[in-house]
């Protein structure tokens, strides 16, 4: 019995990732960045490089975000958390579907706060010791 493959093609539509692609990398400055993204592109690039070693990251439920290059999800996310823009508004930037940006920005906070969090509280908590030093001295 020869089975033929099926491709889905309900559902499945053609979108464009133009904005991301050919805007935002190429053409956007650090106030650019600072005003979509509230960081400059070099922070950017460091984070995605902190959350790039997680292997949720790297695989997704959806073979479709598995495609995905570990910078598309971060902006994804980044670019959600940035703005006050629905999911559908965000989705036609990067050229995914809105159910996938959920997806995303809920892969990258678990990523994120499993990653980053202890180093961030640790951070604060060396800020805090000097500035309790600090007035004890004064």
């Amino acid at each position: 019995m020869h089975v033929i493959p099926r491709f889905r093609t309900v559902g499945r539509r053609e979108r464009s990732a133009h904005w991301w692609h050919h805007e935002v990398l190429l053409k956007y400055e650090d106030k650019d960045w600072l005003e979509n993204f509230r960081m400059t592109r070099a922070t950017f690039f460091e984070l995605v490089n902190l959350v790039a070693e997680d292997p949720d990251m790297a695989t997704s439920p959806d073979a479709f975000m598995e495609a995905l290059p570990v910078e598309v999800k971060v902006a994804v996310a980044v670019y959600r958390l940035a703005s006050c823009g629905e999911y559908r508004t965000t989705a036609k930037g990067f050229g995914v579907h809105k159910s996938s940006v959920c997806v995303l920005l809920h892969m990258f906070c678990k990523v994120f706060i499993r990653r980053c969090m202890r180093q961030l509280l640790y951070r604060a908590w060396d800020l805090r010791k000097e500035e309790q030093k600090e007035v004890l001295e004064s």
